[in-house]
């Protein structure tokens, strides 16, 4: 339905019919976590300051480590090559990724 609006154009009404015949207002799916009054935990995003070469995902190879990160902090450099996370065995790009996020 449109209505008028002060300035007297016509303007499209936000709200729709639902199948009972009451007008509701029109949503997106994502807005009702977005104005949720619920708190929202989150914890800080895991950073270990490094990039991996997803040239080769068959081994993990380090390509750059940044200053005064963990990664730097654990001896971690350039070319190094990832073979244990924690006490797990990797062997590739997706096996670290894992290993990352459960830890």
């Amino acid at each position: 339905t449109k209505k008028k609006s002060k300035t007297g154009t016509k303007k499209k009404s936000t709200k729709k019919k639902s199948k009972t015949g009451t007008k509701k207002k029109a949503s997106h799916p994502a807005s009702a976590a977005l104005t949720s009054k619920k708190a929202v935990k989150a914890g800080p995003k895991p950073w270990l300051g490094m990039r991996i070469n997803m040239e080769d995902t068959s081994k993990v190879v380090i390509a750059d480590v940044e200053r005064n990160s963990p990664a730097n902090s654990a001896g971690l450099g350039d070319d190094d090559v990832i073979v244990m996370f924690g006490d797990r065995h990797i062997t590739d790009v997706p096996s670290f990724q894992a290993s990352f996020k459960e830890h």
